[in-house]
Formats: C-alpha cells, sequence, structure tokens
C-alpha cells in the first residue's frame, strides 16, 4: 500500500461492542497516520499541513487541539508505553519529538534527507527507529538523544515492528536479503523479512 493510498480526510470510530460507528471526526487537511493516547480516549493524527492533531474520541465531540509540527508533511506517528512523548516523522526527514502534557515539540533528530515512513519506539522507550521512502533503517537513543546506529540497506524498506519485550526488529523491503551489512548485530538474511538484533545498550 502506497501512501496516497493511506490518505483520507475523516477518522471513522467504531465501538465494537455495540457494533455501530459512534463517531466521525473530519480534518481539511490529509491525514497520513493516527494513534490512540494510551488512556484510549484520544487520537492524534498525521497531517499533510505539517501538522498533529488531538482530537477527543468521545461521540459528538469535534474539538481538535492543533499541534505546531513541521513545514512539511508528517507521514508517521508513535507514542511512548509511558504517555508522556510522542514522536513524528515526515516528509523533511526530521524526527521529531514531542511532549503529551505541553503538547508541543522539544526536540529533533535527523540523519537523512530522505521522507520518513515510519517511526516506531521499543519496548522500553529508549530506542526510536525510523524507516524511509529510501535504503537505510536509523536507531536513536532517547537517553543519548543522538544517532546511534544504521542498518545498511540495498533498496527501500516498507514496513517494521518491535518485539514487545526486547530489542528484536523485523523488517519487509524491496530488496532481496543477499549482500546485506550492518554496522553491529545479527542478521538473520533467509527471505524477505528480516530480523535485527540491536544489543549492547
Amino acid at each position: 500500500m502506497n501512501r496516497e493510498e493511506k490518505e483520507g480526510n475523516t477518522i471513522f470510530i467504531y465501538d465494537f461492542s455495540k457494533f455501530e460507528e459512534i463517531q466521525q471526526i473530519y480534518f481539511k487537511p490529509k491525514i497520513y497516520d493516527f494513534i490512540f493516547n494510551k488512556n484510549d480516549d484520544k487520537i492524534y493524527a498525521t497531517s499533510d499541513d505539517g501538522n498533529v492533531y488531538l482530537c477527543d474520541i468521545k461521540p459528538n465531540n469535534n474539538n481538535k487541539i492543533c499541534i505546531q509540527g513541521s513545514l512539511f508533511s508528517l507521514y508517521s506517528i508513535d507514542i511512548d508505553k509511558k504517555n508522556k512523548y510522542f514522536i513524528t516523522g515526515g516528509n523533511d526527514g526530521i524526527l521529531l519529538t514531542y511532549s503529551v502534557d505541553e503538547n508541543m515539540s522539544y526536540k529533533a533528530y535527523k540523519r537523512s534527507d530522505q521522507a520518513i515512513k515510519q517511526v516506531m519506539y521499543n519496548y522500553d522507550d529508549k530506542i526510536i527507529a525510523s524507516i524511509y521512502d529510501g535504503k537505510n533503517i536509523d536507531f536513536f537513543s532517547t537517553e543519548l538523544d543522538e544517532h546511534i546506529h544504521t542498518i545498511f540497506t540495498n533498496n527501500n524498506q516498507n514496513l517494521m515492528k518491535w518485539n514487545k519485550k526486547s530489542n528484536i526488529l523485523g523488517y519487509i523491503g524491496d530488496d532481496g536479503t543477499k549482500d546485506k551489512k550492518s554496522e553491529s548485530g545479527k542478521i538473520n538474511n533467509e527471505g524477505t523479512a528480516q530480523f535485527f538484533i540491536l544489543s549492547n545498550l
């Protein structure tokens, strides 16, 4: 699925316990990604105008808070396990960290000029992984506030997922499995799904 197939202007909220739609949240800009907060009562949505929109999911509540993010489109968002911070990645290749309490960005990471396709916290929120429209996967430490590692890939990567209990990252890309190289760690390079162990952290 490409980015154009994922975008839209309306988020539909469905209550499965009642088998009914309880809310429609309409946006003027295009929305590329969204995530529930850890209390499951609000949604953070990234947009093509570079802002993050905080929305209440209660029925008949269309209140939105616009959180200034970037001058460029934001394509991906994730929130940490403690509900204290969230991150976005977008067209300018900058990964932004925001405070949930203050609803503002306060920190930025950048390693590539390529548009960021996906950003994710690891299981203990100490590492952020980022994949791009182009090659490579970058890792940033939230404790050191710096880039700590790169997986070099031959072609674009499309999707990644962290293990929920360890520093194991699975990712899928367009390239085959040969001629893969990494700065450190171990890679199981059989098949198109790769598994990377980020150790010694």
